[in-house]
């Protein structure tokens, strides 16, 4: 028969191998809640853009149509209206209502392709963009356009300000710069009985917007 080798195992050291494990399950447990709340904060930050706030340097892009409206800034031309949508890292996707107006200068201009057109400067501009998240309204009276006739295109570029917002962008502060290239697609009556213009637009924005 075998001889049996009895080992006695200190209560104390029992107990403290027993609080060992549990401390070890305790930590795996806890590493893995923290792995799952990893995962949800960043399937939010892919979904949702603008889950956490501050400021954002803005990259986006946007397309859609204008149309002349009834609606004058001062009294001398007609504004242009634009409906558009797109997206960007503001809020992700967003549609855009714009009103803008233009006086015509004198001089010269050049298109990206060389082409000479008219000169023309923002009498004035606002914009409603509205995310799932709220709205940004924007104004602004600094931009730029070349108006090709040859080609029918008018190129554009308005730095608009953040004037208020609601939702999420309710304190938005800062600046977006808009790029048109846009292309008319029909044109109403001449002058004296003008009856506008109507095309499509392709937009790029940047800037910065704190909210």
């Amino acid at each position: 028969m075998k001889k049996r080798t009895w080992v006695l195992i200190d209560p104390g050291l029992h107990k403290t191998l027993a609080r060992g494990e549990r401390t070890c399950v305790i930590v795996k447990s806890l590493c893995s809640k923290l792995l799952v709340v990893a995962w949800v904060i960043a399937l939010i930050i892919v979904s949702n853009p603008a889950a956490f706030a501050g400021t954002v340097n803005v990259k986006g892009s946007e397309a859609g149509t204008f149309l002349t409206a009834n609606f004058s800034y001062d009294g001398k031309g007609a504004a242009i209206e634009d409906d558009s949508s797109g997206s960007d890292n503001i809020g992700g996707h967003f549609k855009s209502k714009k009103l803008n107006e233009a006086t015509f200068g004198t001089g010269s201009c050049t298109g990206p392709d060389s082409t000479t057109g008219i000169p023309a400067t923002l009498v004035h501009a606002d914009e409603v963009d509205t995310y799932k998240q709220g709205q940004l309204l924007l104004d602004g009276t600094v931009g730029t356009y070349c108006v090709i006739f040859s080609t029918h295109s008018i190129l554009a570029t308005f730095t608009l300000s953040v004037v208020a917002g609601t939702g999420k962008f309710a304190n938005a502060s800062g600046s977006i710069t808009e790029t048109f290239d846009c292309l008319g697609l029909a044109h109403g009556q001449a002058a004296p009985n003008y009856s506008g213009d109507f095309g499509s637009c392709q937009v790029t924005r940047t800037g910065s917007v704190t909210y």
